[in-house]
């Protein structure tokens, strides 16, 4: 599953292509800019998840580490500020960047048409997709089979869920408030399959491989992006510029492989 997403993103090169997703259109209201702010303050506020893998975690020694939270380091350092990183829930994240309470959000936010008629995104730094994770003696084998069954989700990651009651109309699904609750749902038995995204699940199948596995169908694809304020032309382009130099530097190849 990672495997298959990192051809997948070598092959866009850096998935980038994606900025010309029609759907993603930005404001003619020019802000204040953010760009001067962070300077000024010499601090830049990144909003990140903690309980995403592996977009941001908190590891066994109490540090909030992955994905975006290398990329927002390589962004302040590059900007030559300090970080903060401000965790954010999945239902909160566009609030409080709308707020003013962070200055970027990095949190394995999904492009989708709702989201970019509330914040502008930055060029795509992944190809996510939407899946789901099976016991491995499941015999599951394509999306149709789980009509009828539980399948587990949290709330804070609904597109997956969204997508499955979509395809399958009649399929069961358990929502929880965290991911970790929807998992112990699967791994308990209490549900048949649990939805989120791929990178996420591969997690917990790696965690567990000779327990459970990931699907091989996809319900569905999209690309993951950093977010900010609409109308905010001269920080979305600084962002945009260095996500490019990431990429070219042979930065973010490093960040994605660890």
């Amino acid at each position: 599953m990672i495997i298959s997403i990192t051809i997948r993103l070598r092959s866009t090169g850096f998935a980038w292509l994606f900025l010309a997703l029609a759907f993603v259109v930005t404001t003619s209201v020019v802000r204040a800019g953010t760009l001067q702010d962070v300077k000024s303050k010499g601090v830049l506020a990144a909003g990140v998840r903690t309980d995403l893998a592996p977009f941001g975690i908190i590891d066994q020694s109490g540090h909030t580490v992955g994905l975006d939270v290398a990329i927002a380091e390589e962004i302040a350092k590059r900007l030559c500020v300090r970080l903060e990183l401000v965790p954010v829930t999945g239902a909160a994240r566009i609030p409080t960047l709308q707020a003013g309470r962070i200055d970027v959000v990095l949190a394995g936010i999904g492009i989708t048409v709702e989201r970019a008629r509330a914040i502008d995104f930055t060029m795509t730094y992944l190809l996510e997709r939407d899946t789901l994770l099976f016991r491995r003696d499941s015999k599951i084998t394509r999306v149709e089979e789980v009509a009828g069954k539980n399948v587990s989700a949290s709330p804070v990651y609904d597109t997956g869920e969204k997508k499955l009651s979509e395809l399958v109309p009649d399929v069961k699904m358990l929502n929880y408030q965290d991911l970790t609750l929807a998992f112990q749902a699967l791994k308990t038995g209490l549900a048949e399959g649990f939805v989120s995204g791929g990178l996420t699940l591969a997690k917990y199948a790696a965690a567990n491989p000779q327990c459970f596995r990931v699907a091989d169908f996809s319900l569905q694809e999209y690309p993951i992006a950093m977010g900010v304020r609409k109308g905010d032309t001269e920080w979305l382009e600084t962002l945009n510029g260095i996500l490019k130099k990431l990429d070219e530097d042979g930065t973010y190849a490093k960040i994605f492989a660890k």
